[in-house]
């Protein structure tokens, strides 16, 4: 009988605090940016997927409660049968609690959420499985996946007595189909390929939102709200969550941003648009955007992570 041939994978990550596991960044407590001194982003490259990422304190906070991570592979087919597969994940969390609390959920959030995505959906993979836990299909395994995120943050938080939570939104790229989950009101934009137009596919679990929709309350009157930040739904504050988790293609996809509110309600969506057309890397689009939520007060920490196809 011939030898199974072997897979390969080629795995680059970016990571910190001497993670070995997971490809999760989060950053320390760091001074004031400036305008003056632009902020560098960094990249990742698997085929032909650049992902850029960069997360700062900001022009106001002290600390920085933003955690995010950024993992891809490009990994051959079985046989060498067709183009490599390319994989990926991308995560953002925002966390709250004051004090440390609010980097500790985030953090967690993040690390809990890649280590799942790594042993149910990149290990099987890249040994010819189907992704997802057995027998789930991969909206269920994601769901699992935010759901036990929410419990570890819940236990932590009650064991210590303290009040911490967290947005938590990801992206499990597998080829021209993501897999997205969302909690909280980090969000994730697509730039479609043939219009070049920027699209919303997150939904926003803010009570201001929430009144939108109700029709209680026009888009300008929610953009000016000062409950605009007042979040319905979090990971790590209740025992169950309901978090939206759904299948979008990328077909027609050129870029994929993941952000916290530290873009979105500094910087308009056209400026978005324009920085993810233009830019002539995931790095750089990341570096304008930052760039542009610092220059327009940086109010709160920012992060944005990138995907370019």
């Amino acid at each position: 009988m011939d030898e199974k041939p072997k897979r390969r994978a080629k795995l680059t990550g970016a990571t910190s605090r001497g993670n070995k596991t997971v490809a999760t960044i989060q950053p320390a407590p760091a001074e004031a940016a400036s305008p003056v001194k632009p902020v560098t982003a960094s990249q990742l490259v698997a085929n032909k997927v650049e992902i850029g990422f960069l997360s700062n304190v900001g022009s106001v906070r002290t600390n920085n409660e933003d955690s995010f991570s950024a993992f891809t592979a490009s990994v051959p087919r079985l046989n060498n049968d067709g183009p490599e597969l390319v994989f990926s994940f991308l995560a953002i969390a925002d966390g709250m609690g004051g004090h440390e609390n609010g980097e500790i959920a985030s953090n967690m959030a993040v690390r809990k959420i890649s280590e799942g995505v790594l042993r149910d959906f990149y290990l099987p993979s890249i040994e010819g499985r189907q992704p997802g836990r057995d027998g789930e299909s991969p909206i269920e395994t994601l769901t699992f996946l935010m759901d036990n995120a929410n419990l570890s943050i819940l236990q932590e938080s009650q064991r210590n007595r303290t009040s911490m939570g967290t947005t938590l939104t990801c992206a499990v790229l597998i080829g021209q189909t993501a897999i997205i989950g969302h909690v909280g009101d980090s969000r994730i934009y697509v730039l479609e390929k043939s219009s070049k137009k920027l699209r919303q596919v997150s939904h926003d679990h803010s009570v201001v939102q929430r009144l939108v929709e109700m029709g209680a309350l026009s888009a300008e009157e929610a953009q000016y709200s000062p409950q605009r930040s007042v979040l319905y739904m979090t990971v790590g504050q209740k025992p169950q969550i309901e978090p939206d988790v759904e299948v979008v293609s990328l077909v027609d996809a050129s870029a994929m941003l993941l952000c916290s509110d530290g873009l979105w309600e500094l910087v308009d969506d056209q400026v978005i648009e324009e920085a993810l057309n233009k830019a002539g890397s995931a790095a750089q689009a990341c570096e304008k955007l930052v760039n542009a939520a610092i220059e327009a007060g940086g109010v709160d920490n920012v992060t944005v992570v990138i995907a370019k196809f």
